[in-house]
């Protein structure tokens, strides 16, 4: 029926099974016991640590005859460095299982100790090219277990990890199916601490996430590959993902004003949690676009002496950094980008390119 095309005919879905509801983290210990895992490592960050949930499943852990420990350094943006600590800190022992606590820096730095603990080389041997080799794990790795504590991330979905090389001043990920979590554990009592600000910024990443993946490319508008057992893990569009991201949307729209209003709102908290794994579902298969990497475009106040001006040429649409500020002593505006367009041959003549305007439509049945 499609043939001759040269397109995609196929695409892929996938999630790890969930387990979801209010008091769902007080059944971890008994998930990891019936993995029959006799030790297990706690990854999470000392914020997260603070509020108690992490202890509250090593003690679960080690009630249950399993051998337990928490690593709490996770760095918030995981960074090249602070994966190489973590790393070397859990290859001090054989570990049979681990479980990721907190947001998606927690969770993107316990899939690269999974991968990296199961498998030699580096973080960069495993990076999507052209900024690392691309090599696709090929041992087993170990079960891993995700405990979102913010309705944001989906990382308890995906199969992604995004990490900061400060050397290459540049963000990459790994991906591979291996790297998504065995089971998401999604409590809504972990997020009532967070608080306003968090709360609106971790529920704008849920409408970012389900927003791009129901606009990204189609999986059909792209080119059939050569292998179908390499076909990417972000497929683009489709009808099941865009059933996610449709849910996702919805309750975002009615939930997120009421969560940042009033943290206690456990009925707003549930549905952000719910949101916030549907969207996770719907762009671990689908993936995101344009936003993503343009965001990770802007400096990390933390990491640098503070954040700098960015501008948008008008037609390419590419992100400049703009020169930085000038001292106290000298007042006056940021530089930008004379007339806010780009240099040659950056921009294309300053002419956009046209935009498909079509409304979507998945032809199932039609003649080809």
């Amino acid at each position: 029926m499609y043939e001759g095309h040269g397109n995609e005919n196929v695409f892929t879905w996938a999630a790890p099974p969930l387990k979801f509801g209010v008091g769902a983290v007080d059944e971890i210990g008994p998930e990891v016991a019936a993995t029959g895992a006799g030790s297990c490592l706690v990854i999470t960050d000392s914020g997260v640590r603070d509020t108690g949930v992490p202890d509250r499943i090593h003690a679960q852990l080690v009630a249950a005859g399993i051998k337990a420990e928490v690593f709490d350094r996770v760095a918030i943006e995981p960074t090249d460095k602070s994966i190489d600590e973590a790393v070397a800190w859990a290859r001090e022992q054989d570990w049979d299982c681990f479980i990721a606590v907190g947001g998606g820096s927690a969770m993107d730095t316990a899939k690269a100790v999974n991968l990296l603990t199961t498998h030699p080389g580096e973080l960069l041997d495993f990076v999507t090219p052209p900024i690392g080799a691309g090599k696709a794990p090929w041992l087993p790795v170990k079960p891993l277990i995700a405990v979102p504590t913010t309705a944001g991330t989906g990382s308890e979905s995906t199969t992604i990890c995004v990490v900061d090389f400060l050397g290459l001043h540049l963000k990459a990920g790994v991906s591979h199916p291996k790297l998504r979590p065995t089971l998401a554990v999604v409590d809504p009592l972990t997020t009532v601490t967070l608080p306003a600000q968090v709360t609106a910024a971790s529920g704008m990443d849920v409408l970012s996430h389900a927003l791009e993946s129901y606009t990204s490319v189609r999986f059909d508008a792209k080119p059939a590959p050569e292998d179908p057992m390499k076909r990417p893990a972000f497929c683009g569009s489709n009808p099941i993902s865009d059933v996610w991201c449709e849910q996702a949307l919805e309750l975002v729209g009615r939930y997120l004003r009421r969560a940042v209003m009033n943290g206690r709102d456990l009925d707003a908290r549930y549905h952000m949690a719910l949101a916030s794994t549907a969207a996770g579902t719907g762009f671990g298969n689908a993936g995101p676009h344009l936003p993503h990497p343009t965001r990770t475009r802007w400096p990390a106040p933390s990491r640098t002496t503070g954040p700098r001006a960015t501008r948008r040429c008008r037609w390419c649409r590419t992100v400049r950094l703009c020169p930085p500020p000038p001292p106290p002593s000298s007042a006056g505006p940021i530089p930008e980008t004379q007339d806010g367009i780009c240099a040659p041959p950056s921009c294309s003549a300053g002419r956009p390119s046209p935009r498909p305007t079509e409304p979507r439509r998945w032809p199932m049945c039609s003649a080809s």
